[in-house]
């Protein structure tokens, strides 16, 4: 090997930074007491302080030699690198397929265009909640929730990775992103008061008053030789929506519970439905968590829109179906809510958990013990329930309880 040109000593027990052209890339040398030998790691650095700088980082990081230096601060960027090549070769981990190298670098990549100009000089204890909130948050709007949560995620593996270094003491929490998933309805476990609105009584009978689908001519002459323009459905589709979303109403189901009930599902006599998993015509169907496998009784009001359904059904298989008889899109009955309140000029925004939340609303509200709530709404979670739907009637409730209590002082109970 040729002498080097250039040669610059590091602190004891760190080695030295050799170059052997005039601006050539300088190389990290220092003595592997294990191997009895110098080796050699390229820092691709022609600026010998930012070698200097990528000596100190790897120094660092490296457990368990007499060289590491437990004061130097070390770099996000040092600790990324070197989480990619163990996850990329598997060195005391579980090897990633190079898909996921390859969405763990595009995660690098999104936190590094966040941190901007900042960046290289971002120390991994630097990095705390509330800035891993801000690039989540700023994902969510960039991308969608998903693609931030899993950029998320890796970001806190290259954490976690840290902490089991002892890079770090402490590893900072931060809640993910969420968004309403279009195949959803708008309808999940994790709204809470501040999530979806309710409608008032008045706002569901508009809704309910303005589903059936309208028709509207569109001004060419029809086939048979009316002379009239042919009449096409107003928005996106011609299926009436007015049973489901009352149904929806009057049980608090889901819609994708709604979607996949069938009449064997349904128990007039007995005025149940049944909520349960299985083959739903053809399709292997399970409600979305364990509690919500659950009977719902049947209302007066919708035992007549069932009976109803049962006589003009199709085909026999969906209880709610379209004009043709087939199942229920994921997608179509949100869209026309949403083409509805807009017509109606709602200043909130509704969904179809929307109308789940009025039923859970409108039952708390008028006394229903929690119990039963709980077991007819399906919803684990008792503390969100007692929260967010009991709670939003708490003040008049108190003033209805307490005002059958009487103190005895004899004092005038009207100014």
């Amino acid at each position: 090997m040729p002498a080097p040109h250039e040669s610059f000593k590091l602190p004891r027990g760190m080695g030295r930074l050799v170059r052997y052209t005039a601006n050539g890339l300088w190389t990290w040398q220092r003595w592997e007491n294990r191997l009895n030998k110098w080796v050699n790691t390229a820092t691709n650095e022609s600026n010998r302080s930012r070698a200097e700088q990528y000596a100190f980082q790897q120094a660092a990081i490296r457990n368990g030699e007499k060289f590491r230096y437990q004061g130097v601060n070390i770099l996000f960027t040092t600790v990324a690198d070197e989480y990619v090549q163990v996850r990329t070769v598997g060195r005391g981990c579980k090897k990633l397929r190079p898909s996921s190298i390859q969405k763990l670098k595009t995660a690098i990549n999104a936190f590094e265009n966040y941190a901007g100009d900042g960046y290289e000089r971002l120390q991994i204890d630097q990095i705390d909640s509330a800035l891993l909130g801000d690039f989540v948050e700023r994902e969510a709007i960039r991308i969608t929730a998903d693609s931030a949560n899993r950029n998320l995620d890796f970001i806190e593996q290259i954490l976690d990775f840290a902490h089991k270094r002892h890079y770090i003491l402490h590893l900072p929490k931060v809640e993910r992103a969420f968004q309403i998933l279009a195949n959803d309805g708008g309808d999940s476990d994790y709204e809470n008061i501040l999530g979806w609105p309710c409608p008032t009584p008045e706002e569901v009978r508009l809704i309910l008053a303005h589903t059936a689908p309208q028709k509207v001519a569109t001004g060419k002459q029809a086939y048979n030789g009316s002379g009239r323009g042919r009449a096409v459905y107003k928005g996106i589709n011609g299926n009436d929506y007015t049973d489901l979303y009352a149904a929806i109403c009057l049980t608090g189901m889901r819609l994708g519970e709604a979607r996949f009930l069938t009449w064997d599902d349904v128990d007039l006599a007995g005025k149940i439905i049944l909520i349960r998993h299985g083959m739903k015509n053809g399709i292997r169907w399970q409600p979305k968590t364990r509690s919500s496998v659950r009977r719902i009784a049947i209302v007066p009001e919708l035992e007549v829109i069932l009976k109803r359904l049962r006589k003009q059904n199709r085909k026999n298989k969906w209880v709610f179906e379209t004009r043709r008889g087939t199942q229920l899109s994921a997608d179509n009955p949100t869209k026309r809510l949403g083409e509805i309140c807009d017509g109606l000029g709602f200043e909130k925004h509704y969904v179809l958990h929307s109308l789940r939340k009025y039923w859970a609303s409108t039952v708390a509200q008028q006394g229903m013990d929690w119990k039963v709530m709980l077991k007819m709404f399906g919803h684990s979670d008792f503390e969100l329930i007692l929260s967010t739907y009991y709670a939003q009637n708490d003040d008049a409730r108190l003033f209805a309880e307490t005002s059958k209590i009487d103190f005895g002082l004899g004092l005038p109970q009207t100014a």
